[in-house]
């Protein structure tokens, strides 16, 4: 096992940095700020995400897709 592990070492995985974790959190606040609610940014890899819009009610929904067609239409 010893030789094993000297021919073939274990590789040390490095955590993953988030790319502009800051400007991330600047962006949900933002965002959180226009629309009221919790917003979270998830970044999957080096161009993909996903953006959460928390909501608390139907009306609270309703108002945020308001909002959205609101941006729309401008």
């Amino acid at each position: 096992k010893l030789i094993k592990d000297i021919k073939n070492p274990k590789k040390v995985k490095e955590k993953k940095k988030v790319e502009n974790a800051f400007i991330y959190k600047d962006i949900e606040e933002k965002m959180k700020n226009i629309l009221g609610t919790k917003v979270s940014i998830h970044k999957k890899d080096k161009n993909k995400g996903k953006i959460e819009i928390d909501y608390y009610s139907s009306e609270e929904l309703n108002r945020i897709i308001e909002l959205f067609q609101t941006i729309k239409n401008i």
